[in-house]
């Protein structure tokens, strides 16, 4: 049964999480993850996207991996050339549905830098959702013209900067893997269902520090961004996108152990 009281939800997206093993967008899995959005949008207000998959869209359409000597141009070339596809994969789903418009922000950390810009931020999305179709805000880091100065660390620092602007009442991270992991990688490895402010530097032992194989983030930035928002009042979660109704696992039912949980007390 649903139960949720949440107003608005921030959800980022991984790269893992909608590419297949070799870097192409996996339209199977954005379907699947927009309907649960849909679902999810008939109990909480406001709902905000945070996607990446870019780069590696644009990868897989150059049929290149990604290596360790590319250089920031050639990454922009990737991401210019994949946002295409992967926002009309995004439009073509959320739009299948009925009375639904998908809206794409591409923004750098330069939009973030005075409370003016912030303003706009804010202002564009309270049009859509003060409007009466409903409406599926979607974000991204504007790659192909951000540089060293203006970028993000990685699309889990947007999100967060975008959890905290909105004011969020609860933040998912989706990940390839189920959360924070005691011993990952091996054959005891668990989840851990719950972690308290007061656990945060105890629990960061556990983290890998390691980057996405074709993203640019890790546990290390998502274990960050989750507790800045759960100190600042707000409930996030990490967890694996590739779960079954993960979405709304957490967000409706309030299920317990499928994720990690930071909670704000």
């Amino acid at each position: 049964m649903s139960h949720s009281t949440f107003n608005t939800a921030v959800i980022k997206i991984g790269t893992e999480v909608v590419t297949t093993p070799d870097g192409a967008l996996n339209e199977r899995m954005i379907a699947h993850l927009v309907r649960q959005v849909r679902r999810v949008k008939e109990k909480i207000e406001r709902v905000i996207l945070v996607t990446s998959g870019a780069v590696a869209s644009g990868r897989a359409k150059y049929q290149r991996k990604k290596h360790s000597g590319e250089r920031t141009t050639e990454k922009q070339m990737y991401a210019t050339g994949g946002q295409v596809r992967l926002m009309s994969l995004y439009e073509q789903y959320v739009e299948q549905q009925k009375d639904c418009i998908a809206h794409q922000l591409l923004v750098t950390r330069d939009n973030f830098s005075s409370g003016e810009r912030q303003e706009q931020i804010l202002g564009v999305l309270g049009e859509i959702f003060a409007d009466e179709i409903d409406g599926l805000p979607i974000f991204n880091e504007n790659d192909g013209i951000a540089n060293e100065e203006i970028r993000f660390t990685d699309n889990d620092e947007l999100a967060g900067m975008i959890t905290s602007l909105v004011r969020s009442d609860v933040f998912v991270l989706l990940s390839d893997v189920d959360g924070v992991m005691k011993d990952y990688g091996t054959d005891h490895a668990s989840l851990i269902a719950r972690i308290a402010p007061e656990q945060q530097d105890a629990y960061r032992k556990y983290i890998v520090p390691v980057t996405s194989k074709k993203g640019t983030g890790g546990m290390e930035s998502k274990y960050k961004v989750a507790c800045n928002a759960a100190n600042n009042g707000m409930q996030a979660h990490i967890a694996n996108g590739r779960t079954p109704g993960i979405l709304e696992k957490i967000l409706l039912d309030r299920e317990k152990g499928v994720s990690t949980m930071f909670s704000t007390r």
